[in-house]
């Protein structure tokens, strides 16, 4: 079972970005922060709000220092039609048998997808925040953002807790 705090599980899965299909590595991002989230699969209607979401919010999230990866058990062959349709900025990763969805405990053994996952891993590849929900729930972009930005304070933020508000100190 992964756990916060320590060395986020790495993968190599074939991935597809600008009109290339290619190996990607979760430790390929090593030296920037990464989110990996898995989605129940292309073309599905929450998926598809999410998938748009994380690539209107991509250069926001690159001024964070942070890099998006989006994973479900879908061919990668869908991926490309999906994602060059979409024109999406970050690349969509296949993981057809399922093994990295179960390794980050998302895989629906009885449904045969995954749930909807986010993982945010830090530059030195430690696993620093997990959510796990319901498929037919979207998640919030800007909540994702705003953990990236608490979590790179170093310190201690209080509910609620926004950049430019005080933290709690260390």
């Amino acid at each position: 079972m992964i756990k916060i705090s320590e060395s986020s599980p790495d993968f190599t899965l074939p991935g597809y970005y600008q009109n290339q299909t290619m190996n990607y590595s979760l430790s390929d991002y090593r030296g920037r922060w990464v989110v990996v989230f898995f989605y129940t699969g292309d073309r599905t209607s929450v998926c598809s709000t999410e998938v748009t979401a994380f690539n209107d919010h991509v250069g926001e999230l690159d001024a964070l220092k942070s890099s998006v990866l989006g994973i479900s058990v879908d061919q990668i062959d869908s991926h490309r039609s999906w994602a060059d349709e979409l024109k999406l900025n970050y690349p969509l990763l296949s993981d057809e048998s399922g093994d990295v969805s179960r390794l980050y405990g998302v895989y629906d053994e009885r449904e045969k997808h995954d749930f909807r996952g986010t993982f945010i891993v830090d530059p030195e590849g430690n696993l620093r925040f997990m959510s796990i929900g319901e498929p037919k729930i979207g998640r919030g972009i800007f909540e994702t953002m705003r953990v990236i930005q608490a979590l790179q304070t170093g310190e201690a933020c209080p509910v609620d807790w926004k950049p430019g508000r005080p933290t709690l100190g260390g």
